[in-house]
């Protein structure tokens, strides 16, 4: 995804590519797992059924991050 978007963003204007680039692999996907912890959180604390356990959270932030 984020090459196609280089690709338009290079394809339109030529101009900030790398700033769309950066955007789109880091920026909108920490964005929502950010959300998502957050709710999870929320959720935890209420002690929803629901509720996906802290460990496995950090594990699929570590997975994300490597």
């Amino acid at each position: 995804m984020c090459y196609l978007l280089a690709n338009v963003m290079v394809y339109l204007t030529g101009k900030s590519w790398i700033k769309q680039l950066v955007t789109s692999a880091f920026l909108i996907p920490s964005l929502v797992c950010g959300t998502a912890f957050f709710i999870n959180f929320i959720a935890i604390y209420y002690h929803a059924s629901r509720a996906i356990p802290f460990g496995t959270m950090v594990k699929y932030h570590l997975f994300y991050v490597s």
